[in-house]
């Protein structure tokens, strides 16, 4: 409202489970692969189930799986026996008792025959097993036969090496022995050649430190002909690197001043980079008006002769116009601060449950010394002026020619770890807030 843009009512596009049917709320409580998000479900499990139910009921398309059905067994069929009497009768059940006394008389005898079956079984388990283990017992033993037979084979060879360099030992003692008197004579002729290595090194150490001082002398002098101006936290774009490797000084350029210092006593350096990541010093042979970036932690220098002096400060103020435009931030205070100073308000307006209306805060002056953010007019008994409130604000487009930082979408998510759940059905921020992490799941959609 605040900026002009008209508003639209679609409460399809969300489902509650608090509101009734004014919001969405329906039987159906997540089934609807259309509806853009699900609300008031606080308690993991309820979460998780709804997220759920709205994934399957995207991935069905709508269509639900048909019911199977199962088919009971079909009854069996009931055989009627005629029925008999007269002498038919009296024969079958003498049968009848005929069978039953041989079934008694049999009894036992089926009782032993299933006791002998049984043993008998238990006989030839009992004999596999002990087939199995003598077979085992001859495989072992023929492979211990083997590895004997092995171990004597490499025994003999192990004799036959060992005598053989029994014998090498015997004449290369007999040898050292013979050369014994050369190699003493070799070791003084070496001590002589080491003593005089050292002194030849000693003289060249001498002469390098000569040499080291000359060269500095002779950067020293460069230097003082010569004039640098840093440019702190910036990186400058390099243009035709040079190699100042040293002869054999051995300058100190693991800091912003050493590395600008190394530079200025070079009258072909016209440019040093600084980077304190890798403590890296970086020399151009040209000058450079433009910045990569902006960073805390390198430092940019300008080198050359004075009277070079007003162009460099020039290069200088040119790049430092560069730098990424960031808009100011507006110091607003919150409801119960003193707003006297700022004269405007940080909270944003109270919407009614529709978002239709809204209630917002206003910057009222007490007293000469403190005035407060309320909603509504200002309280009974105080000054009642309007000082200002939560007005919006447009940021003006950066200056031509000034670096503007790249746009990305970055989300984040406030959580109050120890607060417990508000009701007891309900879960709290903590475990909604793991349980997002853990199963991977978000309706966001951000770069950072």
């Amino acid at each position: 409202d605040s900026i002009g843009v008209d508003n639209l009512e679609d409460f399809m596009l969300l489902r509650d489970t608090t509101c009734g049917a004014d919001c969405g709320s329906l039987d159906a409580r997540c089934g609807d692969g259309w509806v853009a998000a699900y609300h008031a479900y606080r308690d993991v499990d309820a979460w998780t189930a709804c997220h759920d139910e709205a994934r399957a009921a995207q991935l069905a398309g709508g269509h639900k799986p048909t019911d199977g059905l199962v088919n009971a067994a079909a009854p069996a069929e009931t055989q009627e026996f005629p029925a008999v009497d007269g002498k038919d009768a009296r024969d079958a059940n003498k049968l009848l008792q005929r069978a039953t006394e041989l079934n008694g008389q049999l009894q036992p005898h089926s009782k032993a025959a299933v006791a002998a079956a049984k043993d008998a079984a238990q006989r030839i388990d009992a004999a596999k097993d002990l087939i199995r283990d003598s077979k085992a017992t001859i495989v072992a033993a023929t492979k211990n036969a083997s590895d004997a037979k092995d171990a004597e084979v490499a025994a003999e060879k192990a004799i036959k090496e060992a005598k053989a360099a029994e014998d090498k030992a015997r004449k290369e003692a007999d040898a050292q022995s013979a050369t014994k008197q050369e190699g003493e004579s070799e070791a003084s002729a070496a001590k002589d050649l080491v003593a005089a290595a050292k002194q030849a090194e000693g003289q060249a150490e001498a002469m390098r430190k000569r040499a080291a001082a000359a060269e500095d002398k002779e950067r020293t002098d460069i230097a003082s002909l010569r004039v640098c101006l840093d440019l702190p936290g910036v990186r400058l774009t390099g243009k035709k690197e040079l190699n100042a490797t040293p002869i054999v000084m051995q300058p100190n350029t693991s800091s912003p001043e050493g590395c600008r210092d190394w530079c200025r006593g070079h009258n072909s350096c016209k440019q040093s980079v600084y980077s304190g990541g890798n403590k890296g010093c970086y020399l151009f042979a040209e000058a450079a008006a433009e910045a990569q970036e902006f960073t805390a932690g390198f430092n940019s220098s300008y080198c050359g002769a004075y009277e070079e002096q007003a162009s460099l400060k020039g290069m200088v103020d040119a790049v430092y116009k560069t730098m990424p435009y960031v808009p100011p931030v507006p110091n607003c205070a919150w409801a119960g601060d003193n707003c006297l100073e700022s004269k405007c308000c940080a909270n944003i307006p109270v919407p009614n449950w529709k978002f239709t209306e809204f209630q917002w805060y206003s910057c009222w002056k007490k007293d000469e010394s403190f005035a407060s953010c309320e909603t509504g007019p200002a309280p009974g008994g105080w000054d009642g002026t309007l000082l200002g409130h939560m007005g919006t604000r447009e940021v003006p487009k950066a200056p031509e020619g000034v670096l503007t930082q790249g746009t990305s979408l970055f989300c984040f998510c406030v959580v109050v770890w120890s607060r417990p759940a508000t009701k007891p059905f309900w879960s709290s921020e903590a475990e909604l807030a793991n349980n997002i992490k853990n199963t991977g799941r978000s309706i966001m959609k951000c770069d950072d």
